[in-house]
């Protein structure tokens, strides 16, 4: 019997480097129409949030601006660009971030794209 191997491009993956963290095409799909997002860290579970931030949500101002980041959306990937919340994350999970992958999942009961430190891939 054939045991069938799935894609890598299937699987949403986190692509996180000193300056940006990237989406691949499956993570990024939950995010075709977002511009904004927010990101959270629960260091504790070792997990790391991203929330997508409707336009209407950006118009009735329901989170403070300095907790939405811009989110670039290309063809097959998304990406937020932001030095400062990559050293942040370096920091608090003690890692190098150089194009470190962590496979996500996306929760649609919470509308989050959670990606967990204790399942680092490999570094390319």
């Amino acid at each position: 019997m054939f045991k069938w191997i799935t894609s890598s491009t299937a699987t949403p993956m986190l692509t996180f480097t000193e300056n940006a963290i990237t989406l691949n095409s499956a993570a990024a799909s939950h995010f075709s129409d977002t511009r904004y997002v927010m990101i959270g860290i629960d260091e504790k579970e070792g997990q790391i949030a991203i929330r997508p931030i409707t336009r209407k949500e950006c118009e009735l101002n329901l989170y403070p601006k300095d907790s939405l980041y811009k989110l670039t959306v290309g063809k097959g990937y998304a990406r937020v660009t932001n030095k400062s919340v990559c050293a942040q994350i370096q920091q608090l999970f003690s890692c190098r971030l150089d194009n470190m992958k962590l496979p996500a999942v996306y929760d649609d009961n919470e509308n989050l794209l959670i990606a967990e430190f204790s399942k680092r891939g490999d570094e390319v």
